[in-house]
C-alpha cells in the first residue's frame, strides 16, 4: 500500500491542539528540521496549533533557531518533557515558567516509549532512586507551575522501585534517510538511530500517527532488507526534504559517522598543554587501568580520547556515549555524541538496556558541584535549567565512576611550572559545597551499591568511602592547607597515608 507523500506544511497542518508530539533528534543530528520549521510557521501565521505537549528523549537543536527552539512560542507549546533541551529558547521559557516542565532520566525516557508500544502505563526501575527524580528527594517537576506528578516510589517484595508514568503520544515526528513508496524507512545516512522505532510504536500504539521527513523517495522494496529501520506499516506520512544534512550545520557528508565506510581519520588534536582540563584528565585517565568498556559523558571528559590517543593505547578501550555508537574514534569536542568508524551503532533503547545490565567497566563525566556527603549536581542551578540527560542512568549501574573538573570555577587560571601546578588566580565559585542545589547522583546510593567514585580536579583527587570524601592525593606544588581547604564550604577527611598525584601527568 503506497505511503501519502506530503510536504512539510501539510505535515504542520496534521497537528491538532492540545497534541502530545515525540520529536526525534539528539543536538545537531537527526532533527526532522523542515517539519519543525513549519509547525512554527503555522502557528506565527494562524495561531495553530496550541497548547502542545512536547515529549522528547534527549535535547536537540543547539543552535538558538532549529530543533525544539521552533516550539518555543507561548501558546504553542503547553508543557515538556525531556531529559535535556539542547534549546535556549524552552529552557528560557522553562525558568519564566512560562510553561511546565518535566526533567526524566535519558534511558527512562526511552523505556517509557517502550511501556507505551505494549500497552503499559508506565515504566518501574529503580534508576534515580536517592536522587532529584526520586520523590522523597524532589520529584521530576523543574518549575511552580508543573504538577509534581510523573513519578512515584513504589514498593514491591520489599525493594524500592521508582514508578515513572508514560503519556498517551498522538504524532511522532521522525526522521530517516531514504523512504520508499511503501513507507518502510532507512537511515543510511544518518549517524544515530536513537529511539526511532520506539517512538513509532509509541505512538501507534496510542492511535497516534507518525509522520517522517526522509531525504529522497525510492521504489516499493528498493531499500535491502536489512537497512529497514522503520517499517511501512507503522508510518502515516512521508515528507521529503532533499537538503536535509547529516549534521545540522555542515554541508559535508561523513560516511565515517553512520558506519557506510570506514575511513582514514585524521589525528585527534591533543588537549593544549596551558589548560588544567589536560592534567585533570591524565590523571583521570589513569583509572582505565583493567577497564575494557568505557562511557563518556558530556563536557570534559568528552576529550578523555584524546589523551589515550596520544599514549598510542586507543586500542585497548571500547569507547560508548549513550547515544548508540560503540568503538571507532571520539572526535570529543561538539561531535563527542558520534565515533568515526563504530564498531556498531545500536538503538539508544537497546544500549541504555545494556547500562541498566552493568554492561559498562568505567564512566568518565563531568561535575558541577559536590557536597560533603559526595552528591553531584550536573542538571540545575539557581533555576537554571541544563538537563541530566543519560547522567542518572549511566551512573546507576557502572562499577567505577570518575568525576572531572576544575576545583573551583569562574576565572580559575592555573600554571604548570617544572611539573608544579601553580594556582595564579583562584575561580570565585566554589564547586564543593555543602549541599548541592539537585542531587543528580546520590553518593549513599554508590556506597550501597559497592561502586568505586573518584573525583579528580587539577589539583588533588578525592575517593568516595562510607566516612565520606576522603583526601587522597595532592597534586606537586599544592598545599592542602592553602590550596584545598579554604576554597570547600566543608572539610574533608584527609588520608592517613595522602599521596602525591604521580608527577609524570604534570610533565
Amino acid at each position: 500500500m503506497a505511503v501519502p507523500v506530503i510536504s512539510a506544511r501539510e505535515a504542520a497542518e496534521m497537528i491538532t491542539d492540545g497534541a502530545t508530539m515525540t520529536i526525534c533528534g539528539c543536538n545537531m543530528y537527526l532533527i526532522p528540521e523542515a517539519i519543525l520549521q513549519e509547525i512554527e510557521n503555522r502557528y506565527l501565521e494562524t495561531g495553530h496549533p496550541r497548547d502542545l505537549v512536547d515529549f522528547h528523549t534527549v535535547g536537540l537543536g543547539r543552535l538558538p533557531d532549529r530543533g525544539l527552539n521552533h516550539l518555543a512560542h507561548e501558546g504553542l507549546l503547553r508543557k515538556t518533557v525531556g531529559s535535556s533541551w539542547d534549546a535556549p529558547k524552552i529552557t528560557e521559557m522553562i525558568e519564566k515558567e512560562l510553561i511546565e516542565a518535566h526533567q526524566l532520566p535519558m534511558g527512562v525516557t526511552y523505556h517509557l516509549l517502550r511501556a507505551l508500544a505494549n500497552g503499559e502505563k508506565g515504566y518501574m526501575t529503580k534508576v534515580g532512586l536517592g536522587a532529584f527524580p526520586d520523590p522523597r528527594v524532589e520529584g521530576t517537576a523543574l518549575n511552580r507551575r508543573t504538577a509534581n506528578d510523573m513519578v512515584e516510589l513504589v514498593r514491591l517484595f520489599g525493594e524500592e522501585y521508582l514508578y515513572y508514568k508514560a503519556i498517551p503520544i498522538d504524532f511522532a515526528i521522525l526522521r530517516g534517510t531514504t523512504a520508499d513508496t511503501e513507507g518502510n524507512i532507512s537511515m543510511e545516512k544518518e549517524p544515530l538511530s536513537l529511539g526511532v522505532v520506539a517512538q513509532a510504536l509509541a505512538t501507534k500504539a496510542c492511535g497516534g500517527k507518525v509522520i517522517v521527513q526522509v531525504e529522497r523517495l525510492v521504489e516499493g522494496g528498493s531499500i535491502p532488507t536489512r537497512q529497514v529501520e522503520i517499517p511501512g506499516m507503522l508510518v502515516d506520512a512521508v515528507v521529503i526534504d532533499p537538503n536535509q544534512r547529516q549534521i545540522i550545520d555542515r554541508e559535508e557528508y561523513d560516511p565515517s559517522f553512520s558506519g557506510e565506510l570506514r575511513m582514514p581519520v585524521p589525528r585527534l588534536p591533543t588537549v593544549p598543554h596551558d589548560q588544567p582540563e589536560r592534567y585533570i584528565l591524565k590523571r583521570a585517565a589513569m583509572e582505565l587501568k583493567g577497564n575494557k568498556i568505557v562511557n563518556l559523558g558530556a563536557g570534559m571528559p568528552r576529550d578523555i580520547p584524546r589523551i589515550v590517543f596520544e599514549e598510542g593505547k586507543y586500542g585497548d578501550y571500547v569507547f560508548t556515549v549513550e547515544h548508540g555508537a560503540l568503538g571507532g574514534i571520539n572526535p570529543g569536542g561538539v561531535l563527542f555524541s558520534l565515533q568515526h568508524n563504530p564498531r556498531m551503532l545500536l538503538d539508544s533503547p537497546s544500549l541504555f538496556g545494556l547500562y541498566d545490565a552493568g554492561f559498562l567497566d568505567i564512566s568518565f563525566l563531568g561535575f558541577a558541584q559536590i557536597d560533603k556527603e559526595g552528591n553531584l549536581n550536573v542538571s540545575k542551578f539557581s533555576g537554571k535549567v541544563t538537563g541530566c540527560g543519560g547522567f542518572v542512568d549511566i551512573v546507576h549501574k557502572t562499577r567505577k565512576i570518575v568525576f572531572c573538573g576544575t576545583f573551583t570555577a569562574g576565572g580559575l587560571k592555573v600554571e604548570i611550572e617544572e611539573g608544579k601546578v601553580a594556582i595564579r588566580q583562584e575561580g570565585k565559585v566554589k564547586k564543593f559545597i555543602n549541599r548541592v542545589e539537585q542531587k543528580t547522583f546520590s553518593g549513599k546510593n554508590a556506597l550501597e551499591k559497592g561502586q568505586d567514585i573518584y573525583y579528580i580536579t587539577e589539583r588533588c583527587v578525592f575517593r568516595l568511602t562510607s566516612q565520606g570524601l576522603v583526601l587522597t592525593e595532592v597534586a606537586p606544588g599544592i598545599s592542602v592547607e592553602r590550596d584545598i581547604l579554604p576554597h570547600m564550604e566543608f572539610k574533608p577527611l584527609i588520608a592517613d597515608d595522602l599521596k602525591i598525584i604521580d608527577p609524570s601527568v604534570y610533565r
